[in-house]
């Protein structure tokens, strides 16, 4: 896997530097469950946001779901600084060296906004195989793919994007139980029933 604390130093610099990734209208997965709160509704918690960045869906799924227990965790020591200031400060955890930071089969709900298309393809499938790690049988993973070329560029002049692929790649990645296109936005939001 990609050293994490390139990921850890990517993700520190752009929400310590940009403005709108610490506002909740520019926050994906705050869209994203804000969009499909009623269907969210029929999952059953414990919830967990994977990249949670700082910590918007955490906090909307803690206030809107009808389950006590929601927690985050992110990669970059600055955005879980900040998730914490917003949510209970025991429910957003640091992710180190790729494994997310919580037990096998401990949610019923896990997601991830906004982040494959920022990890390098070869951390894909261990990324997805944590996921799926995480989330009970018979819990919902549901997770958004961007489609597109990012505007941003990281400080190594990479794209922030590293990988973008078109959809098929995405559904034959997750094997998604039901997957919708975003024309506007160009992603994919993919919903994953866990066996």
């Amino acid at each position: 896997m990609t050293a994490a604390s390139d990921y850890a130093e990517t993700y520190d610099r752009i929400i310590s530097a940009q403005d709108n990734y610490n506002q909740a209208e520019h926050s994906p997965g705050f869209r994203t469950c804000a969009r499909h709160t009623e269907r969210l509704r029929m999952c059953t918690g414990p919830s967990l946001d994977v990249g949670c960045g700082v910590g918007f869906a955490v906090q909307y799924l803690e206030e809107m779901m009808p389950w006590d227990d929601t927690y985050g965790c992110d990669v970059s020591p600055v955005a879980v600084e900040r998730a914490r200031a917003r949510c209970s400060d025991d429910r957003i955890g640091l992710i180190e060296d790729g494994r997310i930071p919580y037990d096998d089969g401990a949610f019923g709900l896990v997601t991830s906004f906004d982040v494959v298309e920022h990890l390098d393809e070869h951390d894909l499938p261990m990324f997805r195989d944590e996921l799926r790690r995480v989330a009970r049988p018979g819990g919902l993973l549901l997770v958004t793919a961007s489609l597109r070329e990012a505007l941003a560029i990281d400080h190594l002049g990479r794209n922030a994007h590293r990988t973008v692929r078109p959809i098929q790649w995405w559904l034959d990645l997750f094997d998604p139980d039901d997957a919708a296109i975003d024309c506007r936005r160009c992603e994919t939001l993919l919903w994953i029933r866990i066996r």
